[in-house]
């Protein structure tokens, strides 16, 4: 029986193979199920990804449009490859008239190079602000605050985004701003500040031309202000400071110290006879009565003058000189005017030669600039040079700065001064062989008694230095007086592209949180 044992050999593994087969089957049917699971699973999250995508994009472009700023982007080599809608909006030019042109091209910057700043956040993988320039589709010129970072892709830089702000208006304010510091906001007339700048100016520009200083004090103005109130004293103060610009020339400069005194610079006063004639036309014009809403104010007025060509000094000297000469007047009965004569003392005398040689000293290139370099921790490579200034006078020899510069401090020659060392020492740095940073100390009264941002950007645009190479350094004291004020100077320099150091930490009232709130490298 051959089909039966056939069988009995058969059967079994073709039951084997069925089993096998059914088994492959299933398995075959539970990973189909389980994949078209997980593609629609994957089909789901793909859909909630691009939600998500839909809406940052979205929210991107809605912040985009209501942000006062205008966002941008480029590629590796700087060109524009994205432009917000604000841009437009605020400079006037269509984006397709921007796209693939250089990003240099739109903004230009007076003390930085743009490119090399770009490419120094790449080296560095930080994000920055610099303040440049750009002109709209009138032709104007537009002052703005670009924020930039660079865009890293597994460590490499694939181009630059930020945002950029239109601060024109921002600049114009903090112009009226410095304006109104350096002027009286009830009379309009120069303060104390003008009134030191202007004597410098005076005695830089005029080969030592002397000038009377006149200070004037009002007599029996209390009485007025006790009588009509402040108002009415405050409509006289006008009307004498309108009396005095009308008696004065253009080249004399009227001053109010505070209160009911005022200062008149004569730059040309003449002889003794032509300033006598004129103190009487002050004493004449002052005295008409003052009418004020229909009632009569009468004051006078008292004088102390002083000529720089007799008691010359800073403007601290000759203030305080026809002070004493006023205080004379008044004991001599008031409305009248007395010239100062009283003599100098041994140490008055010798601080004012030295200032006059210091002055006359640095336009004659008396001062010389030494560098003190810094290495790095391997004590062989040169970081930067720290400029210090001497003075080589010409009968004390060289003189170290403890020896002259408080005094310039203290006479207001600490600006020219202090602007002498920073562009000697970055027209010098310009010529280094090595590319290495120069950096200069900043008084902090120069903070106080000059716009240090402008003298910064003049000393980098005269000399052609790059903003990176210079380092200022700062010490702790300019943050005492006025926190906010120092901190929007200093956030300035920053814009401009310099470094700042704070100098001397620990010598004074240093505080750990200066270092965070201050933007020092």
């Amino acid at each position: 029986q051959p089909g039966r044992e056939l069988i009995r050999s058969v059967v079994p593994a073709l039951l084997l193979a069925v089993l096998c087969i059914a088994l492959l089957v299933a398995l075959l049917a539970r990973y189909a199920i389980r994949t078209s699971s997980g593609i629609d699973r994957s089909h789901q999250q793909l859909e909630q990804t691009n939600a998500a995508l839909e809406t940052s994009e979205e929210r991107f472009r809605a912040v985009a449009e209501a942000a006062s700023d205008w966002i941008w982007e480029t590629d590796l080599q700087l060109h524009l490859i994205y432009l917000s809608a604000r841009f437009s909006e605020l400079t006037g030019h269509p984006l397709h008239a921007w796209l693939r042109r250089p990003i240099s091209a739109l903004l230009d910057c007076d003390t930085a190079h743009l490119e090399h700043w770009l490419h120094g956040l790449a080296t560095s993988g930080g994000s920055a602000t610099l303040r440049c320039h750009y002109h709209d589709h009138l032709g104007q010129q537009r002052i703005c605050r670009i924020a930039a970072r660079a865009i890293l892709e597994h460590k490499q830089c694939k181009g630059f985004r930020g945002t950029c702000s239109d601060i024109t208006d921002e600049v114009a304010a903090h112009a009226q701003i410095h304006h109104l510091s350096s002027h009286d906001p009830l009379t309009g007339l120069p303060n104390r500040n003008k009134l030191f700048r202007y004597l410098e100016h005076v005695e830089q520009t005029s080969q030592r031309q002397s000038v009377a200083v006149l200070m004037l004090d009002l007599d029996n103005f209390k009485p007025v202000n006790d009588s009509l109130g402040h108002p009415a004293g405050d409509a006289v103060l006008v009307e004498v400071a309108a009396r005095l610009g009308h008696v004065t020339r253009d080249s004399d400069l009227v001053a109010r110290l505070g209160g009911d005194e005022f200062i008149i610079v004569l730059a040309k006063p003449g002889r003794r006879e032509d300033i006598d004639r004129f103190c009487a036309r002050v004493v004449e014009a002052i005295g008409r009565p003052i009418d004020i809403d229909g009632q009569l104010a009468q004051v006078g007025v008292s004088l102390g003058v002083v000529l720089s060509a007799e008691y010359p000094g800073s403007p601290g000297d000759l203030i305080r000189y026809a002070d004493v000469a006023l205080y004379s007047a008044k004991h001599a009965g008031k409305h009248t005017w007395r010239y100062f004569t009283t003599q100098m003392n041994a140490a008055l005398v010798d601080k004012r030669r030295l200032e006059r040689d210091l002055r006359e000293g640095i336009p004659r290139g008396e001062l010389r600039l030494q560098f003190q370099p810094r290495y790095k921790v391997d004590g062989v490579t040169i970081a930067s040079g720290e400029a210090l200034v001497r003075w080589q006078h010409p009968r004390q020899g060289l003189l170290k700065p403890d020896s002259f510069i408080p005094l310039a401090e203290e006479s207001d020659l600490i600006v020219l001064l202090g602007n002498w060392v920073i562009r000697q020492a970055c027209a010098q740095a310009r010529d280094w062989p090595l590319p290495i940073m120069v950096s200069v100390n900043m008084s902090p009264a120069q903070f106080s008694r000059s716009d240090v941002v402008q003298d910064v950007a003049e000393a980098l645009r005269l000399t052609g230095l790059p903003a990176h190479r210079l380092e200022l350094e700062i010490t702790e004291n300019v943050m005492l007086n006025d926190i906010e004020g120092a901190l929007q100077t200093m956030t300035a320099l920053k814009e401009l592209g310099v470094r700042l150091n704070m100098d001397d930490f620990g010598t004074g009232y240093s505080s750990l949180g200066y270092l965070r709130t201050y933007p020092f490298d």
